[in-house]
């Protein structure tokens, strides 16, 4: 199979999202009786809802964006639940919210997570741990079932998945971007981890921690209406960003030699 067949492969899953809207999926993190991370009164499942509906409403006000939320309200949705409907949905791009924690209070930051290819460090196997940790799989068919896929199929496969990590990490890109200027030199950190929502579903996605609620400094400023809006603008600002992006794939997408 020659680079020309695989190059038009790639575009072909790549399309143009110019040429339509672009669906945006954002997913409040936790909910229900999994609260998440918490700080004294505030509560990571309250804080990512309420960052999504700012997000969702900004979204909503540009034309050629759609957007859907996994959940509107505190209620419980299973990591298998958010994947099924990202795919059901056939959304183009999955942003998961969260807010993070760890024993050091002095740990800070916004923090983003794309699909894992490599081995992870250390601290992104912890996060992965305690984000995946109420999902427990039974995989048993997947050997089989990998072992009957005929070889272009498996060729259009493994593309498919390079295409959703170059994308998933150039939206990364972008959104460590919207915070460089405004807030540090260097920008968010961007990693790779097994997270399930970010693992599972079919098109580029990307789990961003707004901060830690276990830092004082951090957690007073993710209790303000006026950051939580702050935070959906720059959200907000990165996704339109990779929209324009994407809106030429033959100009944007390198493919490697």
């Amino acid at each position: 199979m020659n680079r020309i067949f695989l190059l038009s492969l790639l575009l072909s899953l790549a399309g143009t999202p110019s040429a339509w809207a672009l669906h945006i999926l954002i997913d409040p993190g936790h909910g229900g009786i999994d609260q998440g991370a918490v700080h004294s009164r505030l509560k990571e499942a309250e804080v990512v809802l309420d960052v999504s509906k700012r997000l969702q409403n900004l979204l909503s006000a540009e034309s050629g964006v759609r957007v859907s939320m996994t959940r509107t309200q505190d209620k419980a949705l299973s990591l298998p639940q958010r994947t099924k409907m990202a795919d059901q949905l056939r959304a183009d791009l999955m942003v998961s919210l969260h807010a993070n924690a760890a024993p050091d209070p002095r740990a800070q930051g916004v923090e983003l997570f794309f699909q894992n290819s490599l081995p992870p460090d250390e601290d992104a196997l912890y996060l992965a741990n305690l984000e995946n940790q109420e999902f427990e799989e039974d995989s048993a068919h997947v050997g089989a079932d990998s072992s009957r896929r005929g070889d272009v199929n498996a060729i259009v496969s493994d593309l498919h998945r390079q295409h959703r990590l170059r994308s998933s990490l150039r939206l990364s890109e972008l959104m460590s971007k919207s915070w460089k200027d405004r807030e540090s030199r260097k920008g968010p950190s961007i990693k790779q981890a097994p997270l399930y929502v970010v693992s599972r579903t079919n098109m580029p996605s990307v789990l961003v921690e707004l901060g830690f609620l276990t830092n004082p400094t951090e957690a007073r400023r993710l209790a303000l209406p006026s950051y939580r809006q702050e935070l959906a603008e720059r959200l907000r600002d990165a996704i339109l960003a990779y929209r324009i992006k994407m809106g030429n794939p033959i100009q944007n997408e390198t493919i490697s030699k």
